[in-house]
């Protein structure tokens, strides 16, 4: 299956099963309008653009299109699902160690924090333990990950300290190594807890959503407060001490801020050079909720967004929008394409009372709750539904035109519309015409 589309002056044609992309002419563009595997010269498609293109420039046009196709770099036979081996040890935790939060934003997947439960934090038992459990389920996979997350996962920041200590000692024990990363809302922190996790998070991950308008609109504090003053200050101090090091400041665009270009420009002006910024999939009955009717709007401002990214690229390569960074030299492998995050299956996440949910999304689904690390139960007929349920979804996503590109994600089939979907795609084609230059 191939897909065709133009992008700032490219005509760009995508094979979705061998993830080949290639910037071709008018005449490959047009044959490829009716071009079958193993046809011949002899259409009268091919006669008619010969009169227009010249008979030999056709001719070479479609011993090209054929050649590609013979490598397997166009019409390319789709993967098997069921010969991939998916199912494998664990290799990453989301550590839910706060359900709490001192915000309350509009659109939070999480129940403003509490996701949908009790306000609690973790124990230091609790982490202690989902470390033992990360370990023993991991076979012999040496490096290991740890999300600290929430919530707001600094209001339990004693128990952060305890725990990253205790992992380290023990990877030490069980040759392991272990990758700490962290989303925080910015709130709280001081000058030690920065140089903390400066100095022990491989990547940390910063929620401000752009204008301090649209920030504090959506991101408010329990007592009804605008948040952007205080935090856009803590992550300046963040970047400035943080070097060389991964970070992101992530952002969130809904229906209040369809021109969300104007919010990455704003946060690039304040001196962030890493840059993420995701549609909030959320309730359609609220005010600021996208819908179907704003994905004329949402294209156009991707395409808005990818200009100007191309043109900040050219003046500072360092400049990075995220989900505009794809490597088309070095890609991910079949494998991890087809698994994705790896939710349920190599990925978990762990609550405040040690219950382990396929992903951060899942928690609170207790159709998927998969055991407790507390007790060091772990159901493998759970994990093996998130394999079969992945594989429905690869099913689903068979004839999409982004496959190549997208990694399927089990809660976005599971409880969310196709809009978020269709938000990808198209996020994707901008995204390609920003790296083929």
């Amino acid at each position: 299956m191939i897909h065709k589309f133009e992008k700032f002056g490219k005509k760009i044609v995508i094979d979705t099963n061998s993830s080949s992309v290639h910037v071709v002419d008018d005449i490959v563009y047009k044959i490829l309008d009716f071009y079958t595997p193993g046809c011949n010269k002899d259409s009268s498609c091919l006669c008619d653009l010969a009169q227009k293109y010249g008979e030999n420039e056709v001719s070479e046009a479609f011993d090209e299109i054929q050649k590609l196709e013979k490598n397997s770099q166009l019409f390319a036979k789709d993967i098997d699902i069921n010969s991939i081996q998916i199912e494998s040890p664990i290799k990453a935790m989301c550590l839910n160690i706060a359900h709490d939060c001192q915000l309350r934003c509009k659109y939070c997947f999480a129940s403003q924090g509490d996701f949908g439960g009790q306000r609690m934090l973790m124990s230091d038992k609790t982490a202690k333990n989902a470390i033992d459990f990360l370990i023993l389920n991991s076979g012999k996979r040496k490096n290991l990950e740890v999300d600290f997350f929430g919530g707001e996962p600094m209001m339990n920041f004693e128990v952060i300290k305890k725990t990253i200590e205790y992992a380290k000692k023990n990877a030490k024990i069980f040759d392991k190594n272990f990758r700490f990363t962290i989303t925080t809302n910015g709130l709280g922190l001081d000058d030690e807890k920065i140089d903390f996790l400066n100095q022990e998070m491989s990547n940390i991950v910063m929620s401000l959503d752009g204008r301090k308008n649209i920030n504090d609109s959506m991101r408010i504090t329990a007592n009804g407060l605008g948040c952007y003053d205080i935090i856009v200050n803590n992550f300046k101090k963040i970047v400035k001490k943080r070097g060389k090091k991964d970070y992101y400041i992530r952002g969130t665009f809904t229906k209040k801020n369809l021109d969300f270009t104007q919010d990455v420009i704003a946060l690039y002006n304040l001196g962030f050079k890493k840059i993420s910024l995701e549609p909030a999939v959320i309730d359609e009955n609220t005010d600021y909720a996208l819908n179907f009717e704003d994905i004329e709007k949402i294209k156009h401002e991707y395409d808005k967004l990818a200009s100007w990214v191309i043109n900040t690229k050219k003046i500072d390569p360092d400049f990075v929008f995220f989900h505009f960074n794809i490597n088309l030299e070095n890609s991910p492998c079949l494998t991890k394409k087809i698994k994705g995050c790896g939710c349920g299956n190599d990925y978990i996440a762990v609550t405040p009372n040690g219950d382990i949910f396929p992903c951060h999304q899942f928690v609170g689904k207790t159709e998927f709750l998969m055991g407790n690390v507390n007790n060091n139960l772990f159901s493998k007929n759970i994990k093996s539904k998130c394999i079969k349920n992945l594989q429905n979804t690869l099913k689903l996503c068979k004839n999409c035109t982004a496959k190549a590109f997208c990694s399927p994600c089990l809660a976005r089939s599971e409880f969310t519309s196709k809009l978020g979907c269709i938000i990808s795609r198209y996020r994707i084609e901008s995204a390609l015409g920003t790296v083929i230059l």
